[in-house]
């Protein structure tokens, strides 16, 4: 959308605008700054990518860090729940092993046909083709897609209290499907598991986005951002002409106007 205004204006609109985003970032950054909360983004990060026992040896170190101290009850409750994902990837791993050669397996939206289970100096990993190329495709276990995993594993999981918060926390930590994940931990939840901890991080995830949507739609409806044709003279008298975009990044891109190009009548919309 391309717009005429006069400069005054435009510069007292944009100040206002970017002065309250700078605000806004900066009281997000301060209420966020804590050990722990640094901590956790790193070990959030690896549990993620499925990378447990790079966030065991993280918590290890944490438990150790006289900044964290304060944190010892919520530290001791994360080991255990690392705990519990790997015993959950052991148990990944030993269906895999057992994967006989000609099985089906589905990782993401590609059905696969099992070759082998390969463990060695390079590491672990099945060895897949497909109906359609008979190449040989290796992946690792943290390769697979979320999904499989908890195809693999479906078969030896009971309706306990602990399988249910296993799985549960495995969804919530991988970034799974968001309402399973809160569905699998309240049923964890109802035969006495404790999962609050996990519940307020899908609560503040949800806020998150909801808050990240709010911001896209105030940009959208932002009346400062957008092209601008700026006049610069008196009218009457010879005048420069710029279209200035603004973006919602705080860029501004001007590009000169065509000679021959007349400027809009003051007060009309281009």
């Amino acid at each position: 959308m391309r717009h005429h205004f006069s400069v005054s204006v435009l510069i007292l609109s944009l100040s206002l605008s970017f002065t309250v985003c700078h605000r806004t970032s900066a009281d997000d950054k301060e209420a966020g700054e804590t050990p722990y909360a640094t901590l956790w983004s790193q070990v959030e990060q690896l549990l993620e990518d499925r990378e447990y026992g790079s966030a065991a040896d993280l918590i290890a170190d944490a438990e150790t860090d006289p900044d964290l101290a304060s944190f010892k009850t919520q530290l001791a409750t994360d080991r255990k729940d690392v705990d519990v994902l790997q015993r959950f990837a052991k148990l990944v791993k030993d269906q895999a092993v057992g994967l006989k050669a000609g099985a089906p397996l589905k990782v993401g939206a590609i059905d696969y046909t099992v070759v082998e289970f390969i463990d060695d100096a390079k590491g672990e990993r099945l060895v897949l083709t497909t109906a359609k190329n008979p190449a040989r495709v290796e992946k690792t276990l943290t390769e697979l897609d979320y999904r499989t995993w908890i195809e693999l594993t479906q078969s030896k999981l009971s309706t306990s209290a602990e399988d249910r918060y296993m799985l549960g926390v495995y969804l919530a930590a991988c970034n799974g499907n968001r309402k399973e994940a809160r569905q699998t931990l309240n049923l964890a939840a109802a035969d006495g598991k404790s999962v609050s901890h996990w519940t307020a991080r899908l609560d503040a995830e949800a806020q998150a986005t909801e808050a990240a949507k709010a911001a896209k739609k105030a940009i959208r409806d932002d009346p400062v951002l957008g092209t601008w044709r700026i006049v610069i003279g008196d009218q009457g008298k010879p005048q420069r002409l710029v279209n200035s975009t603004f973006r919602a990044d705080g860029r501004v891109i001007h590009t000169p106007v065509k000679a021959d190009e007349k400027a809009p009548p003051a007060g009309t919309w281009r």
